[in-house]
């Protein structure tokens, strides 16, 4: 939806509790949340979302950030964690002044991750393997 704010950045997949509890996990709730992480990068997106705001991260800087917290310990080796990344639904947008391809800057992005990918640091996978790999393997 455009024009949205307050997006939540949590990494990890929880099934959220009511009302003001949305970050405790209840094992009764029949919603599995999938943590976006930092789902916003100017190489696909441009300085700027379509609300407005600034957008932080460029080249992956949010994932490379996440495995370098596993990499050297930060984050728990056990942990499950999770990161988006958003991609608009336009082949070309403009952002300012500034023309963006939207398919060469998502390249452009698989492509720096690519080392840590083929290292085993990174799986893509979609939201229901997600789910489904939390629910399995995480008994969750």
């Amino acid at each position: 939806m455009g024009g949205h704010w307050y997006d939540d950045f949590s990494v990890g997949v929880w099934k959220p509790g009511a009302a003001g509890d949305f970050f405790t996990h209840d094992p009764n709730s029949e919603i599995v949340y999938i943590g976006q992480g930092y789902p916003h990068d100017v190489s696909n997106l441009g300085p700027t979302q379509a609300s407005g705001a600034t957008v932080y991260a460029e080249n992956g800087a949010f994932i490379q950030e996440l495995v370098g917290k596993r990499q050297d310990g930060s984050l728990s080796a056990d942990g499950f964690y999770t990161a988006s990344i958003h991609v608009r639904d336009n082949r070309m947008m403009r952002d300012g002044g500034t023309e963006i391809d939207v398919n060469a800057g998502l390249n452009q992005v698989l492509s720096t991750l690519a080392p840590v990918v083929e290292a085993g640091w990174i799986e893509y996978r979609t939201y229901g393997e997600v789910a489904g790999i939390w629910r399995d393997q995480y008994g969750a």
